[in-house]
This record gives C-alpha cells, structure tokens and sequence, in this order.
C-alpha cells in the first residue's frame, strides 16, 4: 500500500512538469515501434513460409541424390590409383592391338575441367531441350485432354527416368570439378566413366525424340494405367498378407476404380477423336483384352467377400422371410431388416468391355478390317476363358452385348459384314463346345477328388474351382473351422463336404444348361426385314450350334447321372432338369430352325463369284435329309411348309447351274454331258426325296400331304406354266444314268434310301408262307410277305438283294405313269429291265394270294 502511495504522489510532482511528458511520449514511440517491427518480422516469415516450405522440398529432392554422387566421387577419389592401374592393365592387355602404341597422358588442368564443363553443357542443354518438348507436348494435350489425363504425361517412367539419369550425370561433372578445385587429385578413371555415361546420354535422347513424338498416343498414355490396375489386382490376391485387412481391400478397389474411370475418360476422348487414335485404339483395345483374361485367370485367388469386389444390398419380401428371429428382432426394436449383401464379381469386366465393342464398331464402320479381325480374335479367346472358368451366363451376356451392336454397323463391304455376322453368331457354338469339354469340373468324381485329396479347413481349394462356388467354399470353410475349434477334431465327414459342394456346382451346371437351352431360342432371333443373306448367314449359324449341342448332349446326360446317383442327403434343395425333356426341347428347336430355313431358303439371292458362300447349295442338302425326318416323324404340316421351299429352290438351283447349250441341237460331247448332269443334281435330288417322302406317307396312310406335292408337280407340268416338261424329267433322268461312271450326288441319294428303309425295316412286321404256282410239289416256294396295305411299301422294302427300287423309280410310277399313262418314256437303260409298276401289279397278287393261304 505504501509503494502504490508513493508511485502516486510521484507521479502527480512529475506531472507538473514538461519534461516528464515528453520522456513518456518517446518511450511509448519506442515501445510501438518495436511491436510494429515484431510484428512485420512475423507477417514476413508467414509470408516467406511457403517459400521455406518450397526449399525444404527442394532439399528433400535433391538431397539423396547430392549426398550419392558426393559419396561415389570420394570412393573414386580413393581408390582412383588403383583403379588407374586396373585401367591401365586391361587397356594394355586386351585393348591395345599390335602395332599401336599407347602411353598414359597427363592430363593438364585446363584439359580437365574442359572436358568436365563440356560434359556439364551437353547435360543442360538436353535437359532444357527435353523440358521444351515436353511443354509442346502439353500444350497439344491441354487443348484435347481433361487435366485428369494431362496428369499420365507426368506418369511416364521412360523421359522421367531418362531426366534423372541425365540430371545425375551433368552434376556428377560439376562434383569433379568442384573436388579438383577443393585441392583433390584429378580422377582419371572418370575420364571413361563420363565417356560411358555421356554416350548413353546422347544416343539415348535420339530414341528419346522418337518416345516423346509417341507421347501423343493415348495407347503410351495408358500403359501406367495398366501397370497399375495389375498390380492392384495382383494385392487384392487371398495370399498377400495385407489382404486380410478390409481397409486394404477397400483401397485397392477404390484405386482401381479410379484407373478405370481414368481409362475410360482416356477412351472417350480417343473415340470423338478417332482419326487421330485409331491406331492406339487398336493397342487400347488388345491390352484391355488382354487384362480382362489375366484377371479371369487370377480371379479365384480372390476371396469372395473381399471388399475388392463392388458390393450391392437385396432386400428380401418381408412374408418371404418366415418366423425367422432375426425379423422378430427386427420388429421390436422397431428397425428395418437389413438386406443381404451381394458382390458383383464382375464390376471390373462391366466397366470396360462396353468400350471394347464401341471400338470394334468404329472399326468395322471405318473398314479396318485387320484391325478389327486381330481384336475379334482377343474377344474370342476371352469368351473361352469365360466358359472354362464356369462363367457361362456372362460369357452369353458379353455376346448379346457384341450382337446387339450389328446393326448399328454400316459396312460398305458385304463381305466384311457377313464374315462379321457370321462371328457374331458362332459364339454360342463355340460357347457350347468349351462347356462340353470342360464339363467334367461338373461331376461328382471331379468333386470328390479334390475333396478327398486335400483338407477343406487348412488348404485353399478355392483355384481348384470356378468363382461361382466360391461362396459356398467360404461358408463351408468357416462352419468346418468353428467346428474344429469346438470339438478340437474334424467331425464332418468328407461325404458331407462333397456333398455340400456337389449342391453348389450341381446348381450352377443345371443353370448353365438352361442359359445354353435359351441361347438356342433367343440369340438368334432375326427381324424377317433384315438383309436375307443376313438373315440366311445367321440360319446357318444356328442350325450348326443346335445340331453340335444335340451331337454331344449325351456327355450332359452322363453327369447329370453320376451326380444323381452319388446324392445321399436328398432333403436339400437340389436343382433338377430332365434329360429327357431337354433332348426333346433341343430336337424342337431343331425342327423349328428347318421351318426357318424353308421360309427364307427360295428368298436367297443367286451368288454373283465364287467369293461368297453357296447358302442356298447349304440348306438344300440339309432340307432333303430333315424332309425325311419330318416324315418319319409324322410332321405333316412342317412337311408341306418345307417341301414347298424345297420344290421352288431346287429348280432355283437347277437354273443358276444350268448352261446356255441346248442339248436337244447340238451334239453334246462328254464335257458338255456332265456338265447337264452336274446341273441336274438339284432336280435329280428334289425327285429322290419326293419318292421316299410318298413312300412314308404311304406308310402312315396319309393321303392329304401327298395331294398337295403332286399338285405341285401337275402344276409344274401344266401346259400354261411352260417352265419344264414330263419330257424334261425324263432327260434329266436319262442322262444322269446313262453313263457307266457312278452319277453325281448317288452316294447321299443312296444314304437317304437307307434311312427310310432302316426305318421301315425295323417297325413293319414281316411273314412267311409258300407258293405252289404250278401246282407240283416240286414248285412249291417259300415267300416272304410285307404286312402292310401299301404295295409300294411292300415293294420298296422288299427283298433288296435283287432289287435297286429308290425314291426316283416310287416317283416315276407315282408322278409320271400314273398322270401321264399314255406317253412312254424312256428313263434310260438301267431302268428299262423291268418297271416298278409291273413289279407292283405282281406284288399285289402275292399279296392277295397270301392272304388267301391265310383265309
């Protein structure tokens, strides 16, 4: 209290006087004029702070590489008198010729800082060099590309490890000089090494200029992309040891996506600029596909519920769910049931194959035809990757995806396009073929030996098979686990584990039937306004998947048995599909495809060279033999629907094929004889399948379907019509015999006789009794009888050790002799021996004689 008094009456003395205001006013100056430069000081290093910053990233640069060049120009400074010896020895020894003297130079000083400085100026002058192209680089980029992609040019590892490499060496030169100026001995041994460095400084900046020009290509721009993406792949593996981690997982999935989105964006700018990257589309489009069958291959080392995967959330029906306590729980404490999470195995492949076939598109309608073929051939190889590893349905899926883009394509050569069509829609027949050779990794023995050969709980099982069953192997792997941990031994047995295997992949095959079964009927699907030769091209591509499917579905039928057979647990929900019902779903189809081809086969254009394919010469074969199927099958309205395309093309066959001489003028020598015998062939088989088919209907007694091929006949050979004549058939007929040589087509004819008469054969019952013509015991004879009513078919079926009676001779007595009795034609010396309508009034008497005998 005292000191305050006395600080008080002080400073009221002080106060009365001037000077103690003046002191007081300089001291308060003095005071803010510190804290004012304080206080600019500390705005300065604020300010100067990024500045700091920027050197300690200088240093932080640069630092490593100062410290190593420092540290090798000591080692060199060192042993630099022994490695001059070294030098000198090996120079002397092994790089000094005859004849040639070599002696050791001093070198002056002046020499040496010369060289080292002129090493120095080449190092800067490329280095400045190297930057500006680099710029001009950028700059064409920046008016093209988004910043995302400008940011790939500073990704590239060739010019950047080459800047490096130069920067090191230009500094490595000052580093000499400047020990040489601290008082060191000059280094001679770095004489060479200079040489050495400075040499592949130069002659690499030469390949460097034509890299750099390369950095304009978007498919150079990607290769870091897919460096990266591999890598990622190859982390997200069940063996790398940070796997285990989800956070891992999650943030090798969240970089790959962006890589992804970075290739896309890359791609969408080369597409509005196609011109300019068409080339490296091509090299984009190769090295996608190429990445698309690594990962297919690798993708089993994957866990399922690996967060690498893209996740999605289904919400179950609520009254789907049952009294499961779960729900209950759910419902008390008021709370929504959580969905059950799904991952999508195959985020990465739907991110980029729809690239993939814009690119092939652009391709073909800008008629880079080998560019398109060598990428066809990747997508080709990754729809078998797709098959072998199980994954049918996607692989149909990413076929549907290529199909639906053909008509988007504008191709101006025809060509071109059906040989583009015709890929497209021989995928599902290589589909089927890669599903039947692998289709052991679907049956039971295959299961049970890996089962049984390896331990569920310990090994990983998962390569060994498809993806798809990687989630019950998961499940299953995690049960056995708890299982062992609480009891301290396995209890399942190993039945058990195959058996819960085999329910999976017995699902996953029955699937994988059913999507093949509806390929056959919705992949091939044409809009009839379509190009008919399209159209045609795509027919025949669906009648040999339909017919391969049917040639090997006894392999299914084999598997679909021996998985049956080994169910012990028949309480679970297995997944059925019958043999049978399938065999006859896939003949239907087939049936289906031969109506189809007979709406369209007379509509097919005649081939203008030998460069496109002979469909119409194609369908007619295949029509003649299912002709006879369909009538062995009782098809009665497909056979009118089909024979009269049948009947239309064959003659539009015969026209195409027939020459410009008239056989009736001029005299025909060999040549000109077969070449009308070639041109009869269509003719001559229309006539041989006529006579069979009448010879079935016969059979079955079916009289309307007959009606109407005759119809078609009469019409043909009525007067009004005058397109072609009994007389006609009756040369084509003459002349295709006539000659001793075996005549065109006989071979095929002759299996089609077969056919009906194996059939015939096996299904009409036959009988025995004895003739006595004469009325003699010597004469009596045994006879076998056909018991059917036709004669026709009792003749055509008759004793064929003695008789060659075929479809054309059943025609000439059903379409010829019987319309047009009164005209005697001549069919040429074979036929002439004894006529089949004789042979029928005998074999009419037989008949009734027997069943007299009989009576």
């Amino acid at each position: 209290m005292k000191l305050a008094k006395i600080k008080n009456y002080l400073y009221l003395v002080l106060s009365q006087y001037s000077f103690f205001w003046t002191f007081q006013l300089k001291v308060t100056k003095y005071i803010f004029f510190v804290k004012k430069l304080l206080y600019k000081s500390q705005i300065l290093i604020e300010e100067n702070k990024d500045t700091y910053n920027s050197y300690k990233t200088f240093r932080t640069w640069s630092f490593l590489n100062i410290f190593l060049i420092i540290i090798v120009t000591f080692v060199l400074q060192v042993f630099s008198p022994i490695l001059e010896v070294i030098f000198k020895s090996i120079v002397f020894g092994y790089f000094t010729p005859q004849h040639v003297i070599y002696k050791f130079n001093i070198i002056s000083n002046s020499e040496y800082i010369t060289f080292l400085t002129a090493i120095a100026a080449i190092g800067g002058v490329f280095i400045a060099l190297y930057f500006s192209t680099l710029a001009g680089v950028n700059a064409t980029l920046y008016s093209t590309f988004s910043n995302n992609l400008r940011d790939l040019l500073y990704r590239e590892k060739v010019g950047n490890t080459y800047i490096k490499f130069l920067s090191n060496t230009t500094f490595f030169a000052f580093t000499l000089i400047v020990f040489y100026l601290l008082g060191y001995e000059k280094i001679y041994i770095a004489i060479p090494i200079m040489l050495i460095l400075i040499g592949i400084t130069i002659f690499s900046y030469i390949k460097l200029g034509v890299y750099t020009a390369k950095l304009f290509n978007v498919d150079t721009l990607s290769i870091t992309i897919f460096k990266n993406i591999y890598k990622y792949i190859d982390s997200a593996k069940k063996r790398n040891i940070f796997n285990r981690d989800k956070n891992f997982q999650n943030h090798y999935y969240t970089l790959t996506s962006k890589e992804i989105n970075l290739l896309n964006s890359l791609l969408d700018v080369s597409l509005e600029n196609y011109k300019i990257h068409n080339d490296s589309l091509q090299n984009i489009t190769l090295n996608m596909l190429t990445l698309l069958i690594n990962y297919q291959l690798n993708k089993r080392l994957i866990p399922y519920e690996s967060l690498w995967y893209e996740q999605t959330q289904e919400y179950k029906d609520i009254y789907r769910m049952g009294n499961l306590s779960g729900l209950n729980i759910s419902i008390s404490s008021a709370t929504m049931p959580q969905g059950e999470t799904k991952y999508n195995l195959y985020w990465l492949e739907d991110k980029i194959l729809p690239y993939i076939i814009k690119i092939i598109v652009n391709k073909l309608n800008n008629n880079e035809i080998e560019d398109t073929k060598n990428i066809l051939y990747g997508f080709h190889k990754y729809i078998i990757h797709l098959v072998k590893s199980g994954n049918i349905d996607y692989a149909i899926k990413v076929s549907n995806l290529l199909k639906e883009e053909v008509k988007n394509i504008s191709i101006s050569n025809s060509l071109t396009l059906f040989e583009f069509v015709e890929f497209v829609y021989s995928l599902p027949l290589h589909i089927i073929l890669n599903f039947y050779e692998n289709i052991n990794d679907y049956s039971y023995s295959h299961i049970s030996e890996i089962v049984k050969t390896n331990n569920l709980i310990n090994d990983d099982l998962q390569y060994k098979f498809h993806e798809n069953t990687t989630e019950t192997l998961n499940w299953l792997q995690k049960r056995l686990k708890l299982e062992n941990k609480a009891e301290n031994e396995n209890i399942s047995p190993k039945w058990y584990q195959i058996e819960i295997i085999l329910l999976s992949i017995s699902r996953h095959f029955i699937t994988n039937i059913e999507n093949l079964k509806d390929i056959l009927n919705e992949y091939f699907i044409v809009d009839l306004e379509d190009d008919i030769q399209i159209h045609s091209t795509i027919l025949s591509q669906k009648w040999e998947t339909v017919n391969k499917f049917l040639y090997q579905i006894y392999k299914i039928e084999e598997v679909l048995k021996e998985n049956e057979k080994a169910i012990r647990i028949k309480g679970l929900d297995w997944k059925k599909i019958t043999y049978k019902k399938l065999k006859n779903d896939i003949e239907l189809i087939k049936k289906n495809t031969i109506v189809e081809i007979a709406q369209i086969m007379y509509k097919i254009e005649e081939r203008k060279d030998n460069k496109s394919r002979d469909i119409l010469g194609y369908f007619l074969q295949i029509t003649s033999e299912n002709l006879l199927d369909l009538s062995i099958e009782k098809q009665f309205e497909d056979i009118t629907n089909v024979y009269i395309s049948f009947f239309l093309s064959s003659f539009k066959k015969y026209d195409s094929l027939r020459p410009t001489f008239d056989p009736e003028i001029e005299n025909l020598d060999e040549r000109k004889k077969y070449e009308f015998r070639v041109s009869f062939h269509p003719i001559i088989n229309l006539i041989e399948v006529t006579g069979l088919i009448k010879v079935l209907l016969e059979y079955y007694n079916e009289v309307d379907t007959w009606k109407k091929i005759e119809n078609m006949w009469l019409s043909l050979f009525n007067k009004e019509s005058n397109y072609m004549t009994p007389e006609q058939i009756e040369l084509f007929i003459n002349m295709t015999e006539e000659h001793f040589a075996i005549p065109v087509g006989d071979e095929q004819r002759f299996n089609w006789r077969n056919k009906v008469f194996s059939f015939l054969e096996k299904n009409i019952k036959k009988d025995t009794f004895v003739r006595n013509r004469s009325h003699t015991y010597y004469s009596l004879q045994s006879k076998t009888i056909i018991l059917h009513k036709s004669p026709i078919v009792r003749e055509f079926i008759g004793d064929r050790t003695y008789s060659d009676d075929d479809g054309i001779t059943v025609f000439i007595y059903t379409i010829l002799n019987k319309n047009y009795p009164d005209r005697k034609f001549n069919f040429g010396w074979k036929r002439d021996e004894e006529r089949f309508d004789k042979k029928i009034k005998k074999n009419i008497e037989i008949y009734e004689e027997y069943k007299n005998a009989r009576n």
